[in-house]
């Protein structure tokens, strides 16, 4: 039997814990042992994952984890120990040159011996933690697209040589960070997410009794945080190209974030008047009924790695329009769905609106309308 321990930061919703769930799933437990070590222990992902177990999180470590942005007036009672801590660790850190979290993180990694088999299971802190556990065996999973600087600031605090493999999710991502680290070319691989299937079909089974979200219009919808990389706050105006072009639908936002980010959306959707066919609904512990009962999902990201959710429309028989960004082209082959450049999205999107036989799902991504001319000259 072989012990492995997986390391994350937490819990929240996102494409790492729900990859990491999915990989647990297919794990062979008469041959592994799995253990996971969630920094940070808050988030619908606590409790869900299977075929492991999870170690208890670090108090002092979970508190310095919480993002200072996520504090407003509404939680601040909740978070007053994270933020004593974190102004006590800023002030130890003037005061004496020490880190309170490093040293708590390397208190943490004593504890975890006789491993066959430690994963970083992203960069940052759960990489800086692996590099102090003692085992022969190091890898660590890259979820960014390194060709942009904002995706690499889990970089500073990872030591990559130290680590047998660097794990990337597509080929994509493994090139851009291969572009930044050419030295170590040989270190990497590719594996890409695996999908439990059968899972998320059961999931989109789900009953589905939501007041604000109605499919009476044709339905679009877009998953995942509230944040710059996911480029929400673009859909008010491209929404708003779509209600000029005379289309009727509606287009539905899952997912949550930091509440300056979620206003930027909110902003923008006044901005442009949408109010009536753009709504942001908030995160979602279950969002696969909701893309089930999609006429199409839209992906508007800046960058990924490998963005689960395309595939997790396909799997659902969804329809896509994404943007057109190095892994999609390797997620998305000829005819698997529409990958168009984001300033030419309302045109494919106009086209779809036109195609009344999309209603209904009866559309399979890789079959033949998918050869209609939808793509801008």
């Amino acid at each position: 039997m072989k012990r492995v321990l997986f390391c994350l930061s937490d819990f929240k919703q996102g494409g790492i814990p729900r990859c990491l769930q999915s990989l647990l799933e297919q794990l062979d437990t008469s041959f592994v042992k799995a253990d996971v070590l969630c920094l940070y222990q808050d988030g619908p992902y606590k409790g869900a994952l299977k075929n492991c177990r999870v170690l208890p999180e670090d108090y002092v470590v979970s508190r310095l984890m919480v993002h200072t942005k996520k504090i407003g007036w509404r939680n601040i009672w909740k978070h007053l120990p994270a933020l004593a801590l974190k102004c006590w660790r800023t002030l130890i850190l003037k005061l004496t040159r020490r880190d309170i979290l490093t040293e708590r993180l390397h208190q943490l990694a004593s504890k975890c011996s006789g491993y066959d088999a430690v994963i970083a299971y992203a960069e940052g802190m759960p990489a800086q933690l692996v590099e102090q556990i003692t085992c022969s065996r190091k890898f660590v999973w890259i979820h960014n697209d390194y060709s942009w600087e904002c995706a690499r600031s889990g970089a500073s605090q990872t030591n990559f040589p130290v680590f047998e493999k660097v794990v990337c999710v597509s080929e994509a991502a493994r090139q851009a960070w291969i572009a930044c680290y050419p030295h170590l070319e040989a270190k990497t691989e590719t594996l890409y997410n695996i999908i439990n299937e059968e899972h998320i079909r059961a999931r989109a089974e789900d009953p589905l009794d939501d007041p604000d979200f109605c499919t009476a219009q044709f339905t679009l919808v877009s998953i995942g945080r509230v944040c710059a990389q996911k480029q929400f706050e673009v859909i008010p105006s491209i929404a708003a190209e779509l209600k000029k072009a005379g289309g009727s639908f509606h287009w539905y936002i899952i997912g949550g974030g930091p509440k300056n980010e979620e206003e930027l959306v909110r902003s923008a959707i006044r901005k442009q008047d949408v109010q009536a066919c753009v709504t942001l609904l908030g995160e979602k512990v279950n969002p696969y009924p909701y893309l089930k009962q999609a006429d199409a999902f839209v992906l508007t990201s800046r960058y990924e790695s490998y963005p689960t959710v395309i595939n997790e429309a396909a799997i659902l028989q969804v329809p896509i329009v994404a943007n057109d960004i190095p892994c999609v082209r390797e997620m998305l082959h000829e005819y698997d769905g529409i990958v168009v450049d984001i300033k030419h999205m309302a045109q494919s999107l106009t086209t779809l609106l036109n195609h009344n036989s999309l209603r209904g799902g009866g559309y399979p991504n890789n079959k033949y309308w998918m050869r209609i001319s939808i793509m801008p000259p």
